[in-house]
């Protein structure tokens, strides 16, 4: 094999250590994000950064010589709460959302922006950390923020599937569209009751990439809507690798398992299952 010239050799070595200067920068961002750093500064999720040119040698004249590189931001895929272009991503993402479960009927009420968040709310707590998997069931009183949660959670759950396909070259049109047509048809928000009361409603939310089911436990109390219910739930379960569900409830955890049985509660509380309580006041008195 004929050797490589000098000059395409030097081009190559030149290509390669200015990539890894690259992932080296990135990994410095994630590090420094990781013990609280700020925003540095990026346009669409791109950063500019003038480096030692790798291909100049030391103790030479062109040793303190500069190159220009522009790498991909990993700030707001890492931690979007802490970058400028990850929080237009955000607030993109959540006009979208908004709209969408309006037009299927979630009641404005839920819906909060992101400078109107109590951090501290245990509802908001409740779901911070989900990571979008398996199946999510907030139970607590009446106006403890449950649906709030739920929509909480659901932002969480669009913005890791959005955060997947974004890349340096996205621009802020392209992630409306994505949200709108290839993320927002798969929710399904729905009450217990009109799970039970319409077939086809159960059809479409056996289906749904991921479901909310409302007010578990309003519906009428007999063995037919148990039944639909378990069936559901079971369902989904069965398919985890495209399904996610989030369930809010009045009840305990222990009035579910008196009313739906152990089956149910295997489904709701096992490895693919979390169950959370969220405490506190009455928020819907709060003024």
């Amino acid at each position: 094999m004929p050797e490589q010239p000098k000059e395409t050799q030097t081009t190559t070595e030149h290509y390669i250590d200015r990539l890894f200067i690259g992932i080296e920068e990135q990994q410095k961002l994630r590090d420094e994000v990781i013990k609280g750093g700020k925003c540095p500064g990026c346009e669409q999720g791109k950063i500019t950064r003038i480096i030692p040119d790798p291909s100049c040698e030391k103790d030479s004249e062109t040793e303190n010589k500069k190159i220009q590189i522009t790498i991909p931001c990993p700030l707001f895929k890492l931690n979007g709460e802490n970058c400028e272009y990850g929080r237009e991503v955000q607030r993109v993402v959540q006009e979208a959302m908004y709209k969408y479960l309006e037009e299927k009927g979630v009641p404005r009420r839920h819906f909060k922006d992101n400078s109107e968040i109590d951090t501290k709310q245990p509802s908001y707590k409740a779901t911070k950390n989900w990571d979008g998997w398996g199946n999510l069931t907030l139970c607590g009183n009446v106006g403890t923020g449950k649906s709030f949660a739920a929509v909480s959670a659901l932002r969480r759950w669009v913005g890791l599937r959005i955060n997947r396909e974004i890349d340096v070259d996205t621009n802020i049109p392209t992630i409306q569209h994505k949200v709108r047509y290839t993320v927002l048809p798969y929710i399904e928000w729905k009450r217990a009751f009109e799970i039970c009361d319409d077939r086809d409603t159960r059809t479409r939310v056996k289906k749904a990439a991921i479901l909310v089911i409302d007010e578990l436990g309003a519906e009428s109390l007999n063995e037919y809507s148990t039944a639909i219910l378990n069936d559901v739930i079971s369902h989904r379960y069965d398919n985890l690798d495209y399904a996610a569900t989030i369930i809010t409830t009045n009840l305990t955890p222990e009035a579910l398992a008196e009313r739906y049985g152990p089956r149910m509660m295997d489904r709701l509380s096992g490895e693919e299952g979390k169950i959370i309580v969220v405490d506190g006041k009455n928020m819907r008195f709060e003024r």
